[in-house]
């Protein structure tokens, strides 16, 4: 009797491993509100919830900083939390969210949800610990917290007093080096973090604002009004004239064109350039590192994304494996999106001694330069 070969060897190994990964990555229901939870990075960390309300996951790192998240909400991409500052061990934080969640050093950040049934997943980006342990907790409304809201890019000014129009308000705001501010349904919870971390102003209130949702009802003196349900969720009542003195609400000016174009540039992914291409499969580079997967993907493919390779279709993975190896060359490695589904930690595609044979795995060094496999 032969032996099986090495390529169904291959196929079948990676077909147990995306069954095992199939079974694992059922949602958690979470039914305790306001709890700290804990979940390990790199996991399949997976959440449903079903809430009465609007309301807000919050997720913090702990223990050693440095780790990168980002956080799918539905299965609809939400963003990455926050950058964090340092790469640390030594902060004494230990298994205490809420004292890493005061820290720049840490990842985190809210996400709203909407009432009613919601998933969360929280994908690590990158670990330079190679892992850990970090937290999260689901409530009801906005979340707000005095701390983020002092460190808000909002502010209420009350040096001037309560104000009884946009022109007065305006003056107030400039004597803070700041400018009425422009209120969005996208900023919502900044704005109220804001608001409530002054402690001059009432969940039940009003503040002055110069526009909302890009609208400034022509130039209008404008109240942004305030309600709060029996949970504590503070909404929107509405936008109106100014119907008494209040006041404003303030914002930093706009960065000057030429410091705003610098700053993206310094964010921006490098320019892609497709390496080697088959059909809808494609090496791209310049080589760097996974955080840039998604844009450099986008930029080269016209709206590709990072491959995600499956044991069921051999011709592709054939491909796949035959682009690595010519563009990288033998013994290297490619970022891919996944095996079977997108991967919540990097993964690349392994090339070994000839064009055929070829390995997926975690990288040798997350933090390393590589070719990206895109596809269109």
């Amino acid at each position: 009797m032969s032996q099986p070969s090495s390529t169904f060897v291959l196929l079948f190994a990676l077909a147990l491993i995306a069954l095992a990964a199939g079974s694992a990555n059922a949602a958690t229901p979470i039914t305790a509100l306001d709890e700290w939870n804990a979940f390990s990075l790199y996991e399949a960390n997976e959440y449903s919830v079903d809430l009465p309300e609007a309301g807000y996951v919050l997720i913090t790192d702990a223990f050693c900083s440095g780790d990168r998240m980002a956080v799918y909400i539905n299965d609809v991409y939400n963003g990455p939390l926050t950058e964090p500052s340092s790469t640390r061990c030594d902060l004494d934080v230990g298994a205490d969210p809420d004292k890493a969640l005061t820290m720049s050093d840490f990842a985190h950040g809210a996400r709203a949800l909407k009432a009613g049934k919601s998933t969360i997943k929280i994908a690590t980006i990158n670990s330079p610990w190679g892992g850990g342990v970090a937290y999260f907790k689901i409530g009801l409304g906005v979340y707000t917290d005095p701390d983020l809201g002092a460190r808000s890019s909002y502010k209420v000014i009350t040096g001037s007093g309560k104000v009884a129009s946009r022109d007065a308000a305006n003056a107030a705001c400039q004597t803070a080096g700041l400018v009425l501010a422009d209120a969005t349904a996208d900023n919502w919870a900044e704005v109220v973090n804001a608001i409530l971390a002054s402690g001059a102003v009432q969940s039940t209130d009003a503040v002055v604002i110069s526009s909302w949702n890009g609208n400034n009802y022509g130039g209008a003196n404008l109240q942004l009004n305030l309600k709060t349900s029996a949970s504590g969720t503070v909404t929107n009542a509405g936008i109106s004239t100014l119907a008494a003195p209040a006041f404003p609400l303030c914002q930093p000016p706009p960065k000057p064109a030429g410091f705003a174009a610098k700053k993206v540039a310094a964010a921006t992914a490098p320019t892609a350039k497709i390496v080697q291409r088959d059909g809808d499969l494609a090496v791209v580079g310049p080589a760097s590192k996974v955080k840039h997967a998604s844009a450099i993907c986008a930029q080269a493919l016209n709206g590709g994304k990072p491959a995600v390779l499956s044991a069921g279709k051999d011709k592709e993975l054939k491909a796949a494996v035959k682009l690595a190896f010519a563009a990288a060359g033998a013994n290297k490695q490619v970022w891919i999106g996944g095996l079977e589904a997108p991967a919540n930690k990097p993964l690349v595609l392994a090339t070994k001694g000839d064009a055929a044979s070829h390995a997926v795995s975690a990288p040798d060094a997350a933090s390393a330069d590589k070719y990206f496999l895109c596809k269109a």
